[in-house]
């Protein structure tokens, strides 16, 4: 299936204040039930600012240290993402629990769940 034209101007509108390293969309997961392979998920792989000063990790990954410290630009873009997902009518944003302190919830339309804390699921499906 191709991906969905709500998480694409989701990840658009995110990609014109950050560096996103997309990972896995619709082929390559084990979630055969989920958004995955509906085109209604991505995961994000690295998040960079646009002028390079602040990133996770080395800015291709995510890192479980990168939750545990707060990192601020991954902090940044989660809760751009939240208010980009609500604002499309809702969704989900993974690894909620893997953070030192969750941040807060921008959203309720969109469910914060856990996930494996090497990337940052995000998607648009609607439960």
């Amino acid at each position: 299936p191709a991906v969905s034209p709500i998480l694409l101007g989701v990840i658009l509108a995110l990609a014109q204040k950050y560096k996103i390293v997309l990972g896995v969309a619709v082929d390559g997961h084990s979630c055969n039930g989920g958004f995955h392979p509906k085109g209604m998920a991505i995961d994000i792989n690295g998040v960079t600012s646009m002028d390079g000063s602040q990133k996770t990790s080395d800015g291709r990954h995510i890192n479980p240290s990168d939750y545990s410290s707060n990192n601020p630009i991954l902090l940044s873009f989660y809760n751009d993402a939240g208010k980009l997902l609500d604002q499309s009518g809702g969704g989900g944003l993974g690894q909620y629990f893997s953070w030192g302190t969750p941040p807060p919830k921008v959203s309720s339309k969109v469910n914060y769940f856990d996930d494996a804390p090497n990337h940052l699921h995000m998607d648009v499906g609607r439960r």
